[in-house]
This record gives C-alpha cells, sequence and structure tokens, in this order.
C-alpha cells in the first residue's frame, strides 16, 4: 500500500495513518499537506524494518503473525451498515 488512495477523480482520498499495520501489512502511512491555495500533497511516512536482534524478526514472532492471520481469515465479515436516513428522523446517523 502506498500510504494513500484516490478515489472519484481525486474527490475522495483515503489516508493509512499506520505503517506497518500490526506488524504484519508492511505498508506506507501517510499525512496531507494542504499548502497555499489549498493545494493538497500526501507525504508519505515509510515503515522502518525492524532490527536484527529484536523480537519482531524472530521466528517465534512470525508464528505469532502466522496465528492473527489465520485469526482473521476465520472471523466473519464485519456486517454493513445502511445508509443513514433523512436528516429530519431522530434515529438517524445524519441527525447527529
Amino acid at each position: 500500500m502506498d500510504g494513500f488512495e484516490r478515489f472519484a477523480h481525486g474527490q475522495l482520498i483515503t489516508l493509512f495513518s499506520a505503517t506497518n499495520y500490526c506488524g504484519t501489512a508492511n505498508n506506507a502511512g501517510a499525512i496531507l499537506v494542504v499548502g497555499r491555495g489549498l493545494v493538497i500533497v500526501p507525504k508519505l511516512i515509510h515503515p522502518l524494518p525492524p532490527p536484527v536482534n529484536s523480537p519482531e524478526s524472530s521466528p517465534e514472532r512470525a508464528m505469532d503473525a502466522t496465528w492473527m492471520q489465520e485469526l482473521n481469515i476465520q472471523r466473519p465479515p464485519t456486517p454493513t451498515r445502511g445508509r443513514p436516513h433523512s436528516a429530519g428522523d431522530r434515529n438517524s446517523l445524519a441527525y447527529i
């Protein structure tokens, strides 16, 4: 992952704020810099490699990561939410 993704012809930008997500993704993070004239420039934050003698690089850590990935595969997907109701409905998310 590049730290950010653009959607809808650049009208929507999704940022990944955590580098090396959960120690398994090895992804970059990003921040948005808003300059003069509202020019938006994404700046990448690359993950640091683990030190050679760190617990993250040990075989036991690799087994832990494999166990966690297996657990995530077996987990049921998060159910989708319905669309918010009209703004006049006090029970809708749009009311908040």
